[in-house]
């Protein structure tokens, strides 16, 4: 019987997200009951882009009409990109 070998390679990547303050607006979360950053629908798409989202995850976003028009709590943004990556 001849043994198996091989080479095992992890790689880890690191998403970083950006944000710079004129894309994010102050304003009230019914659900998170608090004045947070909230951010435009647009950027969101763009941030979770390429993120493999599980079922609920969408669902768990905060979304908020602002005079900007749909925008989502970052809290909750937040919390949906890092449940995804698993951390």
């Amino acid at each position: 019987m001849t043994a198996h070998r091989g080479t095992r390679i992890t790689i880890e990547t690191e998403r970083v997200l950006l944000l710079l303050r004129r894309q994010t607006s102050r304003g009230w979360c019914e659900r998170c009951g608090q004045e947070v950053d909230l951010i435009g629908i647009a950027q969101v798409r763009s941030v979770l882009d390429g993120i493999p989202l599980e079922g609920k995850s969408k669902t768990q976003l905060h979304l908020e009409r602002a005079k900007e028009g749909l925008t989502v709590c970052l809290k909750s943004l937040l919390q949906v990109v890092t449940g995804a990556s698993g951390q």
